[in-house]
């Protein structure tokens, strides 16, 4: 698989040429299982939307939280970023 490496501030214009900031943004997730109080750690005030797997093994998540900036909405990747399995979507 070609995997290109990841432009930050790429990412950030394009955060930025889509939002108003502040406003409410959607995060996407697939991660296992067992994984999911990681992801409820970082996002501890916020409402998840879930759904399991056909399989059981993974859940979707989607949360809509309130943010400042593209920032704030990149940390919270980078934070992310940290539990294993999680993939971003």
């Amino acid at each position: 698989m070609n995997s290109k490496p990841f432009d930050a501030e790429k990412f950030k214009q394009l955060l930025d040429g889509h939002h108003d900031w502040p406003c409410t943004y959607t995060f996407k997730f697939v991660i296992p299982k067992g994984k999911l109080s990681e992801l409820r750690e970082v996002f501890e005030r916020d409402e998840f939307h879930t759904k399991d797997s056909k399989k059981g093994n993974y859940i979707s998540v989607t949360i809509n939280k309130y943010v400042i900036s593209s920032s704030e909405v990149m940390s919270l990747y980078e934070e992310c970023s940290e539990i294993t399995g999680l993939i971003s979507l």
